[in-house]
This record gives structure tokens, sequence and C-alpha cells, in this order.
């Protein structure tokens, strides 16, 4: 998948850099020789502020979130469905972790559940048990109370 790698010296990042400084580098020099003032005579003057984050324009809620092969922009999804598929309750998050976003899940699970009971009178939308993969798995979830059947 993807490119190999290669050694630092031969990345085209690091070989576009330096040819910016190269190019930087020769310019001020250029100006010097030809007796026009360069950065070093303005170093007096305060820089311009630049921002210290850098966030989206085009979505401000969304995060740099981690995945198993790097970083992407975006948001934590979760879903619980029921074991006919059936999706019942639906949360976007900022949150990098998902254990925070389990016992609310499983709030709106239920709720969701018990309308569609109310509704249909169908047994099988009464939740039984609920699972949940090891990216929830913490004290409080394990301990978090629950509906007894």
């Amino acid at each position: 998948m993807g490119r190999p790698p290669v050694p630092m010296e031969q990345s085209t990042r690091v070989l576009r850099a330096r040819r910016v400084v190269q190019a930087a580098i020769d310019a001020e020099n250029k100006a010097a020789s030809a007796g026009r003032p360069t950065d070093a005579a303005f170093k007096h003057r305060k820089p311009k502020h630049l921002p210290s984050v850098v966030a989206n324009t085009t979505d401000p809620q969304s995060r740099i979130m981690p995945t198993r092969k790097g970083f992407l922009q975006g948001y934590n999804a979760q879903m619980a469905v029921s074991a006919d598929q059936l999706i019942l309750a639906v949360s976007l998050g900022q949150s990098t972790n998902d254990q925070a976003c389990f016992v609310p899940m499983m709030h709106a699970t239920q709720k969701a559940a018990d309308r569609l009971h109310a509704s249909s009178g169908n047994d099988d939308h009464k939740i039984g048990t609920i699972l949940a993969d090891a990216g929830y798995a913490s004290d409080a979830n394990l301990a978090a109370a629950g509906r007894t059947v």
C-alpha cells in the first residue's frame, strides 16, 4: 500500500524545502549586492501575528482524529443497531475516545427501543444484551447501570 519509504535526504518535501531556502538565500544575496535593504534591515519591526492554531475553515467543528493509518480531519461517529439491523441511535462528536459515548448512547438506544415497543407491541424491540467493542472499555462503563431484563 503506497510508495515505499525513501531516505530523508531524497524525500520530495525535503528537496522542495531546500530549494525554497536556497532561493531565499539567493534573493537576499542579490538584494544585498544591488544595495537594496534586506530583511535583516527590518528586524526591528514587530512581525505580524500569525495564528498558532490552524483550523479547518470549511468545517470548523471537525477535529483531527487518530486512525490506524495516521490522522484525518473528521468526527467520531457512534451508532447503535438492533439485532434485526435497525438503527436505533446515532451520534457524532468531537471526542477522539469512545469511552465517554457509551452511557449516552445506551440511554438513547433504550429510549428508541421503548418507543418502538410502545408502537409495535413486539417483544423483539426490548433491549436484552448490549454489545460494545473494546474502545468503550472503562470501569465506569462496565459498572454503568442498565435495565435488567
